[in-house]
């Protein structure tokens, strides 16, 4: 899986769906042999933050610049990531 997007128009079930395509991901990137899944998400998504701990990711990188041109001037980049196990 390259790119998964993930919002929240119905209260809450996309980060359920977020957290078992993540699952999944992580099931298929190993038979595959990788050994980390990485993300990235913005830290005004506290909900999904959340829900990639819940998942045993962890920080791994700030990018400040990365959201520089939207209208919200304290969004950052955060970057995620877990090893396969």
């Amino acid at each position: 899986m390259w790119h998964l997007l993930s919002i929240q128009p119905f209260g809450g079930r996309a980060l359920v769906v977020t957290y078992s395509a993540m699952l999944r991901s992580g099931g298929w990137a190993a038979r595959l042999g990788a050994k980390l899944l990485w993300l990235e998400v913005t830290n005004l998504n506290v909900a999904a933050i959340a829900t990639y701990r819940a998942l045993w990711f962890q920080i791994c990188e700030v990018d400040a610049t990365l959201y520089q041109c939207t209208d919200a001037p304290t969004e950052t980049a955060l970057f995620m990531a877990r090893p396969i196990e």
